[in-house]
């Protein structure tokens, strides 16, 4: 659809110009108009169109159009978002809106080259744990405008990427088993069942965070005496939703030793009795609820088990970690206990055996240590 007119130019000359609607920008779905002015006769004007026509039909209009890097991110985005999970789809634009977008966005994406990308990644580097991921996200969005002929290489792959020496390297974290005795004896001091149930499986089964919020009581088999891991609460867009476990290997089934089960036992009809004296009714038989909701059961908030980690350590004064160290802390006192490494990994759901061995490593030296202290002593000199 076009439309052809004769105007005046200012110096009182006669011209031909067109508008026209060409199609669907095959790159951001929005619609192609455009205005072409300075024809002598109405015939070159249309020979023109035709021309901008044939080569929209053959994918050459637009080529050289100067996107913005974070008008391509958009694009990449909006297909990227249905290859996986709401929540890591959540994550990958607060990357890019805290780290990314503030370096590359308003740059011309065709005008980025090399030494602009590494100058990003060198204060990603500084900056960011995550610096090898965050440079990954980026390189998509380059390998996306290359896929859409927008421009002809990935500047991001030729960056040289810095490393982090062995002093840099984030220590691993957890208690020892003296510690976590004492830990527990402070649960105890709370006559809080819930607490003791909540963090008794953290530390003896190594469940993550999400994984113990999502537990129902159909997840346990007391006659096996096993607990089932298959499925993960995640708070997406301020809405909690079930998901399925973070990876595949996450799906699993463990052993659950006599105390644990004891203590869950006593802990569901303590549940039972407080849900019945509330009125309330637990239709999606979770393990661990929240019970302040207006109109019934809540999911258990997911920062439950930091805030009561927080409480714990300013009342009792114990050494304070993350909920995830106590996931390590399983590990760790496993190996202590003569486990193998790749039964750790089974049972932690580690899809990378290198994130057990991290864990397999900081005992190994802990263990190291306390061998040289008894050389010495057995020697005495």
């Amino acid at each position: 659809m076009a439309t052809f007119k004769q105007y005046e130019k200012k110096d009182g000359t006669k011209a031909w110009q067109f508008q026209a609607y060409l199609g669907i920008d095959p790159i951001n779905g929005k619609p192609i108009k455009t205005t072409r002015r300075n024809f002598k006769t109405k015939k070159e004007a249309q020979l023109a169109l035709s021309r901008l026509q044939v080569n929209f039909e053959n994918g050459e209009y637009g080529k050289n159009k100067n996107y913005t890097f974070e008008t391509v991110y958009q694009m990449w985005l909006e297909q990227h978002q249905n290859t996986v999970k709401p929540t890591t789809a959540e994550n990958i634009e607060k990357r890019f809106k805290n780290q990314i977008l503030p370096l590359l966005g308003d740059l011309k994406i065709e005008a980025i080259n090399t030494y602009i990308c590494q100058k990003a990644v060198n204060e990603w580097f500084k900056k960011v744990v995550a610096y090898q991921q965050i440079k990954s996200y980026a390189s998509q969005v380059f390998n996306y405008a290359i896929n859409n002929g927008i421009i002809k290489s990935n500047p991001m792959q030729r960056v040289i990427m810095p490393k982090k020496n062995g002093l840099q390297q984030k220590k691993v974290d957890f208690y020892s088993k003296e510690e976590l005795q004492q830990f527990f004896d402070c649960i105890k001091k709370e006559n809080n069942l819930k607490m003791l149930a909540f963090f008794r499986i953290a530390a003896f089964a190594g469940l993550r965070r999400g994984e113990l919020s999502a537990l129902t009581w159909s997840d346990i088999d007391f006659e096996k005496k096993r607990i089932t891991v298959d499925k993960n609460l995640v708070l997406v867009r301020n809405e909690f939703t079930i998901q399925s476990p973070k990876t595949r290997s996450s799906n699993r089934t463990i052993s659950l030793d006599e105390t644990t089960l004891a203590i869950l036992k006593k802990w569901r009809l303590k549940q039972r009795e407080s849900l019945f004296y509330l009125g309330r009714k637990n239709s999606l038989n979770l393990i661990f609820t929240n019970s302040t909701g207006k109109t019934g059961v809540d999911f258990l908030y997911l920062t439950y088990g930091s805030n009561s980690l927080k409480y714990l350590s300013d009342k009792y004064g114990i050494r304070k970690i993350k909920l995830h160290d106590l996931r390590k802390t399983h590990a760790s006192l496993l190996f202590e206990a003569g486990a193998e490494i790749k039964d750790v990994q089974e049972r932690l759901g580690h899809s990378d055996i290198q994130t057990t061995y991290a864990v397999y490593i900081g005992v190994s030296k802990d263990r190291e240590e306390k061998i040289a202290n008894q050389f010495a002593k057995y020697v005495n000199f």
